[in-house]
């Protein structure tokens, strides 16, 4: 086995190693999988399945996101939905209470529906005050030079999304977070998911 692994370069072993281990986390109820010239076999006690190499090299992962997103925008919405607590004070005092949230360590251990709602929020109050230098600076104060851009840019991108497909279905998504909607290109994300969401507002009119 060392021999023959000596024969590819540490690129592909690197690559081979990665695909074994997320095969071995995401396999479910598949026992085997073979490679073919052409095909590979996914395989357990009772069927086979094949998927040609063509389908495979022909993904594109950044439009399965979009795609996934759009089908995330037809979730129902939540009637329920009630404006949080922290919304209290005056517009300077919210705007360095939401940016100090955002800082925390703890952030990102919050549910994607919690940490999209802070950015939706910000994005609002950022929205309804010009988008100013002044308020960038802010950003930069509580959050740190490098980091503020991508929370413009999130916080701009929930706001925009979900002031138009409605604050109240922002609970109820499975797949949209804040990551995906920061690294979707401009493209995708204005020219795809806008308008999807403007067309779903429309038919529920």
């Amino acid at each position: 086995m060392t021999v023959i692994m000596e024969t590819f370069s540490e690129k592909f072993k690197g690559q081979l190693k990665a695909l074994l281990q997320l095969w071995l986390e995401e396999k479910g109820e598949y026992e085997e999988f073979h490679i073919t010239p052409t095909n590979l076999l996914l395989s357990d006690a009772e069927r086979i399945v094949s998927i040609d190499f063509k389908t495979i090299l022909d993904y594109d992962e950044q439009s399965e996101i979009v795609h996934r997103c759009k089908i995330d925008l037809h979730r129902l919405t939540n009637y329920e939905y009630q404006r949080p607590n922290y919304l209290g004070g005056n517009e300077d005092e919210l705007l360095r209470k939401l940016t100090r949230m955002i800082r925390q360590t703890t952030f990102r251990q919050k549910s994607v529906h919690e940490r999209l709602e802070v950015y939706y929020y910000l994005g609002e109050l950022l929205s309804l005050r010009g988008w100013t230098k002044k308020d960038y600076g802010i950003l930069q104060e509580q959050v740190g030079q490098r980091f503020a851009k991508d929370v413009k840019k999130t916080s701009r991108r929930v706001y925009e999304l979900f002031a138009i497909r409605g604050v109240q279905c922002l609970t109820k998504v499975a797949y949209i977070c804040p990551t995906r909607l920061t690294k979707m290109s401009e493209g995708d994300f204005y020219d795809e998911l806008l308008p999807e969401a403007r067309r779903i507002m429309r038919e529920t009119l």
